[in-house]
């Protein structure tokens, strides 16, 4: 069968991936999807949790017909992603099955995967059933790791996690069967939002389209992902950068004790 194009935002947490899928996915041939990996989405749809359309998803139509379109093509009466121990690959054709549905249902070219989760992602690549296009988004790391800070959470174990989250990403895309990829700054994206939309369509083999920039127009149905989803009818972008204001001086060290080298290389003075 042809492999299906999908584009996967990969690196951090708290790094503008909800953004970037929503704009993404207002492209007429491209569908967001959130953060739609299998704990996630058996979550959104046992729990009938609230899809970004603002109907639960056992009521949204969209959904409603994808999992339809799922029994018709593959026999199931339960739709699940997930397995047990030792199923992966399980996982990895079950979440293929999906995307096809997806496509059938939305007509859409590239699906936008905003998980951000690499060994999902490069489980897929692998399988040569998905056509995987990299999008490899990193914010200043001072920032993310504020916004676990302000959510009570470590601010160490924070920075330590957007070491690993990046790194592991940087490593995959400098081997040989790296795929196709680019590196967009959450910075860039907030600042620059238009230009910004143009270089991944460009990357994705798309033109870009207005429209893209009235993402609050359009009604979408990404699964979880930051709860600005949720708020976004005026279509705002804007640069959150109060960490350079509030976080201390003793934290300002420790990123750069732990993290300075690695930030340097994206380019964060």
């Amino acid at each position: 069968m042809t492999p299906i194009k999908v584009a996967f935002i990969l690196g951090d947490g708290y790094s503008g991936s909800t953004l970037l899928d929503l704009i993404l996915g207002s492209h007429s041939r491209m569908t967001g999807l959130g953060e739609i990996d299998a704990e996630s989405f058996d979550a959104f749809i046992g729990q009938d949790q609230l899809c970004t359309c603002l109907f639960r998803a056992r009521e949204c139509h969209f959904w409603a017909k994808v999992l339809l379109r799922l029994r018709e093509t593959t026999g199931g009466e339960a739709v699940r992603l997930g397995g047990t121990n030792g199923d992966a690959g399980g996982v990895t054709r079950r979440t293929v099955e999906l995307f096809r549905a997806v496509r059938h249902v939305s007509g859409a070219e590239i699906l936008v995967d905003s998980s951000k989760l690499f060994e999902r992602a490069h489980a897929l690549a692998e399988s040569s059933l998905v056509e995987p296009k990299v999008v490899h988004l990193v914010r200043d790391g001072r920032g993310v790791a504020f916004s676990h800070l302000k959510r009570g959470e470590s601010f160490e174990q924070a920075v330590f996690h957007w070491l690993k989250k990046n790194a592991e990403v940087q490593d995959w895309l400098k081997t040989e069967k790296a795929p196709d990829h680019i590196l967009i700054k959450y910075e860039d994206l907030c600042a620059r939002p238009a230009e910004t939309a143009r270089r991944v369509c460009e990357f994705l083999g798309a033109e870009w389209e207005p429209q893209m920039m009235r993402f609050g127009q359009r009604v979408h149905h990404n699964v979880r992902g930051n709860t600005m989803r949720f708020l976004i009818k005026d279509s705002a972008v804007k640069l959150d950068e109060a960490w350079k204001e509030k976080l201390r001086a003793e934290d300002i060290s420790l990123f750069e004790e732990l993290a300075g080298t690695a930030a340097r290389q994206f380019g964060y003075p």
